[in-house]
């Protein structure tokens, strides 16, 4: 694995270097695929259904914090259901502030998780957040997760009622049928459910003071999320493709694998256990050296140190170790360590220091 540590640590100073030009492009890029993914699903408004419009969100997202891009997408969802009807703009304005206050109150850090999470169900992967909040977040993170996936299916409420034609009913039975709609809405509630769990299950694991307990916690949540879709589909007789769910949380389980690679990168067969203490308790601590990569300086210093020193045989048999750097690079040494003063005159230095005195 040295190449790809030495790949990691590169690319870790790369970002360090350049953090100020990549960290706008690539806000930019997830706010353009974010926008455009609601444009497309929803699409009621034509002046924000718009490419144009569309970049000027995109670029004033670039320029602001994650928390700003959540606030844009937020407007433009509502807008887009004021656009579909009265009663189901009141009714998302309703939703998203309530989500809002929640989000902002508790876990206003997690605005990437919010943005993602449409993404990772377009690709049919939606484990792949939860995961990514526990091991990289707390149990908090649980909230995200599932307000996330509340409004994930929201929006495909929205989409199939209008396509259904119960939105254009009154502004009041549509306010009613988005309400019954949700609320009994059963696989968005084992969806949330499982997200929650993951989340608590992979934070609450990788914490454990236990060896590998990152890739333990990866594979108990993947393992708790399609248990939980498997038995909650069963239980409540819902309609779940099988192999896209198996399939889609083994992504998800490589995910996290790859941002464990780079955000916890240890070595377990060096780790230490400590034992220190005070005049009130004993303190016992395991320490686990973090993974790397030489640099090629620092590889060819070795290197070139290596070179100095061979191993040897002594007489009886055991490896020792002789210095095999060329003696004749070593300085000419006097046998006996007087000859070096004999051409010094030490009165006369006296009598010089004495007259600086």
């Amino acid at each position: 694995m040295t190449i790809f540590d030495e790949l990691r640590e590169k690319l870790k100073a790369f970002y360090a270097r350049y953090d100020v030009y990549i960290l706008p492009v690539l806000k930019f890029a997830l706010a353009m695929v974010v926008f455009i993914g609601i444009n497309n699903m929803l699409g009621y408004l034509s002046f924000l259904n718009n490419l144009a419009a569309v970049a000027v969100l995109a670029l004033i997202s670039a320029f602001l914090p994650l928390n700003g891009m959540v606030v844009i997408s937020i407007f433009q969802i509502v807008l887009h259901c004021f656009g579909a009807g009265i009663g189901v703009g009141a009714f998302a304005l309703v939703l998203y502030l309530v989500m809002a206050l929640l989000y902002f109150r508790f876990v206003p850090g997690d605005g990437a998780a919010l943005m993602l999470t449409p993404l990772a169900f377009a690709v049919h992967m939606p484990a792949a957040v939860p995961l990514a909040l526990g091991l990289i977040k707390g149990p908090v993170s649980a909230i995200s997760a599932a307000l996330s996936t509340v409004s994930w299916y929201f929006i495909l409420m929205v989409n199939s009622m209008n396509a259904s034609g119960i939105l254009s009913d009154s502004p009041l039975d549509a306010l009613q049928s988005m309400a019954s709609g949700l609320t009994e809405n059963q696989e968005l509630f084992l969806a949330v459910i499982a997200a929650a769990l993951v989340v608590l299950v992979v934070s609450t694991i990788r914490k454990l003071c236990s060896t590998f307990a990152w890739e333990i916690a990866v594979g108990a949540g993947s393992a708790v999320y399609l248990l939980v879709m498997v038995l909650g589909a069963l239980f409540m007789r819902l309609d779940i493709a099988a192999l896209p769910l198996v399939a889609g949380t083994v992504g998800a389980a490589v995910i996290s694998l790859i941002l464990e690679f780079f955000v916890y990168r240890v070595d377990y067969a060096r780790s230490q256990y400590l034992q220190f203490e005070d005049d009130d308790y004993y303190y016992y601590v395991k320490a686990i050296p973090k993974i790397a990569a030489y640099s090629g300086s620092r590889r060819r210093n070795e290197e070139a140190a290596d070179r100095y020193y061979e191993p040897a045989m002594s007489e009886d048999g055991r490896s020792a170790g002789r210095l095999a750097q060329d003696m004749t690079d070593i300085p000419d040494v006097p046998e006996n360590p007087a000859e070096k003063f004999e051409n010094i005159d030490f009165e006369s230095k006296l009598e010089d220091s004495l007259k600086d005195l």
